[in-house]
């Protein structure tokens, strides 16, 4: 991957749930250094079944075997964000909106859907939809 940041720089990462976006977390927090990164903001929806944004980091992300050769507190770098890709103003909160602005610097975005049978009309909004609304 090839990505130039400047000192302290901030990402927003999206997808991260999923295969491709794990792989990217760890690339840029193994680089961390080297990429100068400061912090990682990861967008993460809420599960229909009310698993919170923050448990599903821990569940479906940190524990993760990618991550098994990171450092102890690497995730002391990465700051879960509560949203929603196909949602106005991906259903933040106006602060938080304010607040991503004025410090992520770079966006990722790694979030699609994948499934064969999806109906056209999900299809476009998980993988033309998402990417707009970010």
């Amino acid at each position: 991957m090839k990505l130039s940041l400047t000192k302290g720089s901030q990402i927003l990462l999206t997808g991260v749930t999923g295969f491709v976006g794990k792989v990217v977390l760890e690339e840029i927090l193994r680089r961390r250094e080297e990429l100068n990164l400061g912090t990682v903001y990861v967008l993460i929806r809420e599960k229909g079944d009310a698993t919170s944004p923050d448990d599903r980091f821990m569940k479906e992300v940190a524990s993760s075997p990618c991550f098994s050769e990171l450092p102890g507190n690497w995730t002391r770098h990465v700051k879960v964000v509560s949203g929603d890709l196909t949602r106005d103003e991906l259903a933040l909160q106006e602060a938080t909106i304010i607040g991503l602005r004025e410090r992520v610097t770079h966006i990722i975005n790694c979030a699609a859907s994948d499934e064969i049978d999806l109906p056209n009309a999900a299809a476009a909004a998980a993988n033309i939809t998402s990417p707009i609304n970010v």
